[in-house]
C-alpha cells in the first residue's frame, strides 16, 4: 500500500547483510530512512519547544491522522501505534512504522504486552472502524 503517512519499504533481503550464516536465517527489510527519528524522542527534547512550532504540531496530527484512515478503509488496525511508531522525515512530515504488526483479527491487549491502546480495546469489545 503506498500512502505518504506510511514508512515505505524499500527493499528485502533473504540473506544476512555480512553474510555470516552460522548466525541462522534472518530476513532483512530496508525502509526509507526518516532524518528526524520518532516522535517519541522529538518529545523528549529539551529543544522541541523551539522545533515544533503549532503548524508543525499540526501537519504531525494531521499527517498520522490520515495514515490512520487509510488504514482503517483497507480495514487494517494497527494494533502498536505509539510516538515509538511515528517516525518524521527532513521536515517533520510524519510516517506511521510498524504496519506489518497490524491486524484486522479481534485480540486482547494484556496478552500482547500492548502500553497504548485504545479503551474499547482494554475493555475487551470488538475493534471497529468508525470514527
Amino acid at each position: 500500500m503506498h500512502c505518504p503517512s506510511i514508512v515505505s519499504i524499500k527493499g528485502f533481503s533473504l540473506s544476512s547483510v555480512n553474510g555470516n550464516s552460522s548466525i541462522g536465517f534472518y530476513p532483512i527489510i530496508f525502509l526509507e530512512y526518516l532524518a528526524n527519528g520518532t516522535l517519541s524522542n522529538l518529545l523528549y527534547k529539551k529543544e522541541n519547544e523551539t522545533i515544533l512550532t503549532d503548524t508543525k504540531k499540526y501537519i504531525i496530527i494531521l499527517g498520522f491522522t490520515l495514515g490512520m484512515y487509510r488504514l482503517h478503509k483497507k480495514g487494517i488496525i494497527h494494533i502498536y501505534l505509539k510516538p515509538d511508531n511515528i517516525f518524521l522525515d527532513g521536515n517533520y512530515y510524519p510516517r506511521i512504522e510498524s504496519v506489518g504488526t497490524a491486524t484486522n483479527l479481534p485480540l486482547n491487549p494484556q496478552d500482547c504486552g500492548i502500553t497504548y491502546a485504545a479503551p474499547e480495546a482494554i475493555e475487551g469489545c470488538q475493534p471497529s472502524f468508525k470514527m
